[in-house]
């Protein structure tokens, strides 16, 4: 499989002597087009395992994983990474923030050795980190700047013992009931590596 680098071309064949006939747009131009707003919710949630995993010091040299049963294994812990955002790439011109919730539903786990899912459902991890893009004005939106992101690190067995059944959380309930402390970019790493 071709992991790409971004700046191919894209191409249609070979011409007569055997060089591809290369285009004028490329890989890069697919992913600005693809992936430009990183608001937008799904896309988002792929930016906070990424900065997730750069905060723990991770290689992101490869591509994301988008079937596995969590998002991150650290130190031989299984890290799930939910993220959420008071404005959304749909409601830009809604007075109106969303409310923080995530998912913390029970899964099938996908094994790749059978190709298959589990029958049983659980949390497939041990460790939450729950990344919030906090910013509230809409005229300096800049989802990069990581200043402008939360970050909540509950272990699963305590979500466990306080939400067991629970298929989403609102932030609100997280804090009321956990009261997990609020993080900042760097201090991801020493808070994880502290429960590993």
């Amino acid at each position: 499989m071709k992991i790409f680098k971004g700046g191919e071309k894209f191409y249609i064949g070979k011409n007569s002597t055997g060089e591809e006939n290369r285009l004028s747009f490329g890989i890069c131009d697919f992913w600005k087009w693809a992936y430009g707003n990183l608001l937008d919710n799904t896309k988002r949630g792929a930016l906070a395992e990424y900065i997730v995993q750069r905060a723990l010091a991770l290689d992101t040299s490869g591509t994301q994983a988008d079937w596995g049963a969590y998002d991150i294994f650290y130190r031989g812990k299984r890290i799930e990474v939910k993220s959420a955002a008071y404005i959304q790439a749909w409601n830009l011109d809604n007075d109106k923030f969303s409310d923080i919730i995530f998912s913390i539903r029970d899964t099938h786990a996908w094994d790749e050795q059978t190709a298959k899912y589990s029958e049983e459902q659980i949390r497939n991890n041990d460790i939450y980190i729950f990344a919030v893009y906090e910013e509230k004005d809409k005229t300096t939106i800049d989802i990069s700047d990581l200043s402008k992101w939360g970050f909540y690190v509950v272990q699963t067995a305590i979500l466990d013992s306080h939400f067991p059944k629970q298929k989403t959380i609102s932030l609100n309930s997280l804090k009321r009931k956990i009261n997990p402390p609020r993080l900042i970019w760097d201090e991801l790493k020493s808070t994880v590596d502290n429960l590993v």
